[in-house]
């Protein structure tokens, strides 16, 4: 077979698919972070109201797990999925800061 006739998969393309790849993960780790803080809200509006820090260590892991499945992305030479990484991160940060869900 020529060197022509093998067909390659564009840049475009694949950082595409790459970046549909990792969204069911950046879906699990943000929905999880989102719940965590959601139900430390709750636990605290059912037990006295008092003020609700968010849990800065879970929400630390899934910045880490954020941070690893970009960093896995941008060695697989997607590096346009990888940058599109920083906005599962952004939110999960969000969340760090202190950004409560109504």
């Amino acid at each position: 077979m020529s060197e022509a006739s093998v067909s390659r998969p564009r840049p475009g393309m694949r950082n595409l698919g790459l970046f549909l790849a990792a969204l069911p993960f950046n879906v699990l780790i943000c929905g999880y972070a989102f719940l965590d803080v959601g139900m430390n809200e709750w636990a605290a509006a059912v037990g006295g109201g008092g003020r609700v820090e968010p849990p800065v260590e879970d929400l630390l892991v899934c910045a880490g797990l954020t941070v690893a499945l970009g960093v896995l992305l941008w060695l697989g030479k997607g590096r346009v999925a990888a940058l599109l990484q920083v906005l599962p991160l952004l939110f999960v940060v969000m969340l760090i800061g202190g950004w409560q869900p109504s």
